[in-house]
């Protein structure tokens, strides 16, 4: 019994610890870019992308 219940027990959090850990790579969605062409100051530019329409609210 003590060893059924120690093995669900080891199962359990290793299957947290692997749930838990992210191997997939992640998309970025908000890109930035420094520019200087316009003006003599830094400018930041950003943008988002957004997975929704518009028109969803």
């Amino acid at each position: 019994m003590k060893k059924t219940v120690f093995f669900l027990v080891t199962a359990f959090f290793s299957l947290i610890n692997y749930s838990q850990s992210s191997n997939e790579e992640v998309e970025k969605r908000v890109h930035s870019k420094i520019d200087s062409t316009q003006s003599q100051n830094l400018v930041l530019a950003q943008s988002f992308e957004v997975n929704a329409s518009l028109d969803a609210c």
